[in-house]
């Protein structure tokens, strides 16, 4: 005879974690059910308590949690992820918010019974932050709804109503500044690395390209470059960086710098027209942040031009400050670069 069950939940409980750790591929992961707040750390996956009465809403929730985890756990790798992840804070909360989407719905496409599972999850989600009662769109997370409308192209499924609502407050936003390349999304979709560039894409068109940081694809570029031509590679930023001599060297070593230096040259005039028609400096810039990859300087330049060229007023000589601050000159010259400054300052008060 068998023994009898003393929690008519513990069935239940088994059961899903078995389900939990066939879908995410983790044979050895341990499943947990408490009252504190649900997770995944260290091999343990921790999902909402499931009490006797095992109501339909704890059920769905618990479902829905370790489906989401499941999912994350099968589809999402993350060194990929710590690699393309924007610097800001607000780049960030979008790029994680689309990529928990992404593997959301790789999995509702490959499993479509984890679609409702999940659906319950974000309903709950909204329920408990009030997203249904929110009418000012400044108030309504805008990473939630790229995540949302992630979640809503790649699935065509309906959104729960206050997942629906905060969607709704920022579609027009979000369909307008990145329409076009929210366009290429089932391209993507489950290619991690190249959703994480689109993932940037949509984070560069909705306006903060400032906060990405560097580009991946760049740095790397500029690392092998370096591995592969060995001669190539620099001192490091702190050595000789007072020693006049080196400036005077004339080889191989300098020759890669000089070249980005004129790159930033190149640029000044362009940076010029742009401003003068009315456009913003980080416009420009945030497609920079990436020169100076695996150079001596490259953080002191990324930071010069991602915390001020989105500041009112600032123009070419942020540029040029940059430079400076990287421990480089244009090629023209340090006299000749604060010309050059003095000159686009006098351009500019000259065209207003």
């Amino acid at each position: 005879m068998s023994k009898p069950v003393d929690n008519p939940a513990d069935p239940f409980k088994k059961a899903l974690a078995e389900a939990t750790r066939a879908m995410a591929g983790e044979g050895e992961l341990t499943v947990a059910y408490s009252v504190d707040p649900p997770g995944v750390s260290a091999g343990t996956m921790r999902l909402p308590q499931v009490t006797r009465r095992m109501t339909r809403n704890e059920v769905l929730l618990a479902r829905g949690t370790a489906d989401a985890y499941a999912l994350r756990l099968r589809f999402h790798d993350d060194a990929t992820h710590r690699r393309y992840a924007p610097d800001g804070e607000v780049a960030a909360a979008l790029f994680e918010a689309m990529e928990t989407a992404r593997c959301e719905s790789v999995g509702a496409r490959a499993m479509p019974g984890t679609a409702g599972n999940i659906d319950a999850r974000l309903g709950d989600e909204a329920r408990r932050l009030g997203y249904a009662e929110i009418t000012d769109p400044e108030k309504a997370p805008l990473a939630q709804a790229a995540g949302y409308l992630v979640r809503q192209l790649a699935t065509g499924r309906p959104l729960p109503p206050g997942a629906q609502n905060v969607l709704d407050l920022w579609r027009g936003v979000l369909e307008s500044q990145a329409g076009e390349t929210l366009g290429g999304l089932d391209a993507v979709l489950e290619d991690q690395q190249g959703f994480a560039r689109f993932a940037r894409r949509v984070i560069a068109d909705l306006g903060y390209g400032d906060q990405l940081g560097e580009d991946p694809d760049s740095e790397t570029a500029e690392e092998d470059e370096q591995d592969d031509g060995g001669e190539e590679t620099e001192e490091p930023e702190s050595a000789g960086a007072d020693d006049d001599s080196t400036d005077q060297e004339a080889g191989s070593e300098q020759a890669p710098a000089d070249s980005r230096a004129a790159a930033v040259a190149a640029m000044l005039p362009y940076v010029e027209r742009h401003l003068a028609a009315g456009g913003r400096l980080n416009q420009i810039t945030r497609h920079m942040l990436g020169l100076f990859a695996g150079r001596p300087g490259a953080r002191a330049w990324r930071r010069a031009l991602s915390e001020g060229a989105s500041a009112p007023g600032a123009g070419p000589e942020l540029v040029l400050q940059a430079l400076a601050d990287r421990g480089g000159d244009l090629p023209i010259g340090r006299q000749g670069a604060l010309a050059t400054a003095q000159h686009l300052d006098d351009v500019q008060t000259e065209a207003c």
